[in-house]
């Protein structure tokens, strides 16, 4: 019964084309009982996994990478992600390595 989020592979955030985004992917767990994804966000390099850092819940896609657009931050900043996996069940796997992006100046 455990939910492997280690099955989530490469989370990378790079700059989108305004200032205020950033585009997110990672790898798609492969679970069959997969329901979605949490996503969360945060100013600190240790990105804890917590209601204060959550973002949303991004659907698994038909793909093999899960693509996401973060969007209305703050210009020329950096900001942390991790993402984990939740199954039908409600069961949550533990938290994805930690990427980071800096979004564009004005």
């Amino acid at each position: 019964g455990v939910v492997y989020t280690g099955l989530i592979s490469d989370p990378r955030a790079w700059r989108g084309d305004t200032p205020d985004l950033l585009y997110l992917q990672w790898g798609q767990n492969r679970e069959p009982n997969l329901s979605h994804y949490e996503l969360f966000r945060s100013r600190s390099p240790d990105c804890p996994a917590s209601d204060k850092t959550f973002v949303t819940e991004v659907p698994p896609g038909p793909y093999v990478v899960v693509p996401f657009t973060d969007q209305g931050l703050k210009p020329h900043t950096k900001y942390y992600y991790r993402v984990r996996a939740v199954d039908r069940d409600g069961r949550k796997g533990p938290p994805s390595e930690v990427c980071v992006g800096i979004t564009r100046e004005q």
